[in-house]
């Protein structure tokens, strides 16, 4: 390629002559990467949907190229930039936002009336002509034909999509069908990001971008409020509702919107030009597995981070704070308690919260007895029952979701994890429970061993005669951190039934069932070396 348009770690964009040829080629091609396989998947996906679509306003493929182990596209070719850098070249007048708003919902109107979810708008997949103003959408690797019959193994191997676009119903953690509303979500964060210089949202993972579609409203500063018109951010905030039913219901209301505030600003408006502070593209890690569906994606990723911190993090305090954000994010809430049994009496050791925009996670230690009447009832029930309680619940929005969910450990009420959402009656999704409850179990191992150091009855710990070998205390380390038998088997040189067989004997000497259980209980008894320890001080 002569000409690079876009670049990222996977796929190349550009114009191309082919020899011996002065005709120019708009083409994108697959990079060499651990991705090969996805975006050569794109690709096809792309060519497949994009190349039978029959209307105006599309970067249309013509033809698909295998170079190698590499696949590659050919376009008719266009003269447009990306959404972002067209508003890093240009002032935009609010009568121009309106006209560009106009477009882009005509554009997504009529493909949605072809039957297909585009499920990838971003600032990179909406194109402009500078000269003519004309809009094409581009990046139909993720898109669906809703008319084509499901998989029937009920696998959508390609929604992982760009996670800070994705709605919340594309996470899993609602219950909620993926259908054009999500177009209309991820245009509503596009429109945002190029009208205020920011993502409405902030997040480092796909884990924390999901919470954050789920549970946190959009940050709007008190300069955006002054300098955008009202009208423009009702639109914004209406495509951006995290429960469907509250979005826009189509294109065509969108439309209608736009058209309507075209009419209804005030001439002094019009004119007025909005200065663009565009943000850099956000970089986003993968966690894609072609096996995995995006929510199951995320689900791995909550798994992956508990043993990062159970291997990184040195304080339990700090252990179980961690785990407990990990919980509230993988649930998709605003508000959660961890209430633990201690001695037949419920105790709230355990709240996540949001607040400003901010995840808040406190150890209280409070009879639940000290709590709201209607949180204590819903809990005690659920103790009572140890059955899991799912309901749409009444919040400060008037709506909202309630889950209850009971931690059994060998078989015995350990807990409840109570959990609220606000913004959307369908939140908390039966497919996300085994996960939590993992998680909440070892959040209340963590509290376990938290509440005997608190008491000062206590006193040192003592091994109680107790010993393990070398070896034996090298594997509990590597335990710790969060390295499964195989690896530990790798790191020791050892056959990997060599390590079971130690594990045998450390369960049995501390008289524990559990990985968990083995490493705690070895730090209290100060089996293990503090520094080397990751729970040492």
């Amino acid at each position: 390629m002569n000409q690079i348009i876009y670049e990222d770690p996977y796929i190349l964009i550009g114009h191309a002559y082919p020899k011996g040829s002065s005709r120019r080629m708009l083409m994108k091609m697959v990079k060499e990467s651990n991705r090969i396989a996805l975006e050569n998947a794109k690709i096809m996906n792309e060519y497949r949907i994009a190349s039978r679509l029959k209307m105006d306003g599309i970067l249309r493929p013509i033809l698909p190229i295998v170079n190698g182990d590499v696949m590659a596209l050919e376009y008719a070719p266009i003269n447009g930039v990306t959404l972002r850098r067209y508003f890093a070249m240009h002032e935009v007048s609010v009568s121009e936002w309106i006209q560009l708003g106009l477009r882009i919902s005509n554009l997504l109107l009529e493909l949605h009336r072809k039957q297909v979810l585009h499920l990838n708008i971003r600032p990179e997949t909406i194109l402009i002509q500078p000269t003519t103003k004309r809009v094409f959408f581009a990046g139909f690797g993720y898109a669906v034909s809703v008319s084509e019959k499901p998989d029937p193994n009920g696998r959508s191997a390609l929604l992982e999509a760009s996670p800070p676009y994705m709605s919340p119903e594309q996470t899993g953690r609602i219950n909620h069908r993926v259908d054009q509303r999500a177009d209309l979500y991820a245009l509503g964060v596009t429109l945002f990001e190029m009208l205020t210089g920011k993502l409405p949202f902030n997040a480092t993972d796909a884990l924390g971008w999901s919470h954050a579609h789920m549970a946190i409203p959009p940050a709007l500063s008190h300069d955006d409020v002054l300098r955008i018109p009202q009208s423009l951010l009702r639109i914004l905030f209406k495509l951006l509702a995290k429960d469907p039913e509250e979005r826009y219901q189509n294109a065509w209301e969108l439309r209608a919107d736009f058209a309507a505030i075209g009419a209804e600003v005030h001439p002094s408006f019009t004119d007025r030009r909005l200065s663009m502070r565009t943000s850099p593209i956000p970089s986003i890690e993968s966690y894609f597995e072609q096996h995995m569906s995006y929510p199951q994606i995320l689900d791995l990723a909550a798994i992956v981070q508990s043993s990062q911190i159970f291997g990184m993090e040195t304080d339990e305090l700090q252990v179980g704070r961690e785990l407990m954000s990990l919980i509230i994010k993988q649930a998709g809430a605003e508000k959660g308690w961890l209430v633990s049994v201690r001695n037949g009496e419920a105790i709230v050791e355990w709240t996540g919260e949001v607040k400003r925009d901010q995840l808040v996670v406190a150890r209280p230690c409070l009879p639940l007895e000290a709590c709201s009447e209607a949180e204590k009832s819903i809990v005690a029930d659920c103790l009572l029952s140890q059955a899991v309680s799912r309901s749409g619940g009444e919040g400060k929005k008037g709506k909202g979701s309630v889950l209850c969910l009971p931690i059994l450990i060998q078989e015995k009420i350990r807990g409840v994890l109570y959990l609220e959402n606000t913004l959307t009656p369908k939140a908390f999704v039966p497919e996300r429970f085994t996960v939590l409850h993992r998680l909440s179990s070892q959040v209340l191992y963590i509290t376990k061993y938290l509440a005997r150091a608190d008491n000062p009855h206590n006193g040192p710990a003592s091994d109680g005669g107790i010993s393990l070998t070398a070896r034996e205390k090298e594997i509990v380390h590597l335990m710790a951190a969060g390295l499964s038998n195989k690896e530990i088997a790798h790191q020791l040189i050892v056959a990997p039934e060599t390590v079971k067989a130690h594990m045998r004997n450390i369960y049995r000497k501390l008289k524990v069932n559990r990985r968990i259980e083995a490493v705690m209980k070895a730090k209290q008894l100060r089996l293990l070396d503090e520094q080397n320890t990751p729970f040492g001080g």
